[in-house]
């Protein structure tokens, strides 16, 4: 299908992370403000809105599978005795015929922030075997499960079964994370399980400082770390019956979206895994593939079209993930990191339809309502949150 000017039609997608919005603008604590948002997003064409059930470790609605938010703010204890956010999002989804996809992190099970935000899971806490092993056999990485232990995705699954209780339209899984960052490249992720799968399959018992030195170790490693998200999905596909089920992935083939991981530069630690997206595509264990773009090019959804190919032979569909946050000139010159203007957001939505790819899938909703702003006053970084001054300008510019 092709507009008008001859450029193939794009879908603009927006993510909503209720804890986020509510921080920045009180009414998020109000049914009737939920339902503005989706009754904003479907005038502007947004036909699927992918909304955050988990926000670290933490439900962002009235759950029983995991720890709510109730125990984190006020704010939040009165919100969820008011009313059950997710119900609430469901119920306005349909009314303004928008689909409504549960959000949920895989990786994101540990939040722990300077600022004053501790955000931590009592199950993976209590089970610290669970989450990335480090090279040195001692240290874990919290936040990131290694999923080849069954009850790390049993505790996954849990979530997801809870949320399509609700009616969702669909499910998100999500690599991105905000735990911390490894101080090496390749640090995390020889745990027992895959230490033995890696003896088992090449007859090398080696210790992990060992397996790191030597490539062709380190890439059947990473390999079999990636096998055990294909498990995972399969038992998601499973789960979700005739849901449709996205997946995000990064620009390149061995980075796993973990802590900041996203690759600013290429001296950067990273978490590996070589996730097997055609084998996720060719056994339709997913129906679209969303990128989640680097720090390097924060606003190019061209990035995406590396797996254009990929998913193109198995008739899924590609959306790349951009921040609304990020760098942007301001009238001096200066680099400052702050939400665009409209037409800065309209030249990032206009460039994506001349891209091979399905669509763009914009991070996050509360900055179309809010102008973030990172400011350093006497020597001192703050962050600043104010009311757009033309919110409508802001949610025009997404019309395609």
């Amino acid at each position: 299908m092709e507009s008008a000017d001859g450029a193939p039609d794009r879908e603009v997608v927006l993510t909503l992370d209720h804890g986020v919005l509510l921080m920045h603008d009180p009414r998020a604590a109000e049914a009737a403000f939920i339902d503005e948002i989706f009754e904003k997003a479907r005038r502007r064409g947004i036909g699927t809105i992918l909304w955050r059930t988990l926000a670290g470790a933490r439900g962002l609605y009235r759950s029983r599978s995991v720890p709510t938010m109730a125990d984190q703010s006020e704010a939040w204890e009165q919100l969820l005795a008011a009313m059950d956010p997710l119900q609430a999002a469901v119920d306005s989804a349909r009314r303004h015929n928008v689909r409504l996809f549960a959000w949920a992190t895989l990786q994101d099970f540990h939040i722990v922030r300077d600022w004053g935000v501790r955000n931590t899971s009592p199950f993976f806490d209590e089970r610290p075997h669970l989450y990335w092993s480090g090279v040195d056999g001692r240290t874990r990485h919290p936040g990131i499960p290694c999923y080849a232990y069954e009850e790390a995705r049993r505790y996954y699954l849990g979530h997801l079964a809870e949320v399509r209780e609700y009616g969702v339209d669909g499910l998100f899984v999500c690599f991105r994370s905000h735990a911390g960052e490894p101080a090496e490249d390749d640090a995390f992720g020889y745990n027992q399980p895959w230490l033995e799968q890696l003896t088992q399959e090449t007859g090398v018992d080696a210790p992990p400082g060992r397996i790191r030195e030597l490539p062709w170790l380190a890439w059947r490693l990473q390999k079999i770390r990636g096998d055990s998200y294909t498990v995972l999905l399969r038992e998601v596909r499973e789960a979700a019956g005739s849901l449709p089920v996205w997946v995000s992935t990064s620009e390149e083939p061995d980075i796993l979206i973990a802590g900041h991981s996203e690759k600013e530069n290429p001296g950067r630690a990273l978490h590996r895994s070589r996730n097997d997206l055609g084998r996720w595509c060719r056994e339709d264990l997913v129906d679209a593939v969303v990128v989640v773009t680097s720090r390097l090019n924060p606003c190019d959804p061209s990035v995406a079209e590396v797996w254009r190919d990929t998913t193109a032979r198995s008739g899924k569909k590609l959306y790349t993930w951009l921040n609304m946050i990020c760098h942007f000139h301001d009238g001096d010159g200066q680099l400052a990191k702050r939400t665009p203007t409209p037409m800065e957001l309209r030249g990032i939505v206009q460039a994506a339809r001349h891209c091979r790819i399905d669509g763009l899938v914009l991070h996050e909703t509360a900055d179309l309502e809010t102008s973030y702003r990172r400011v350093v006053v006497d020597g001192e970084r703050r962050v600043v949150n104010e009311p757009h001054k033309d919110p409508e300008a802001q949610w025009d510019a997404l019309a395609l």
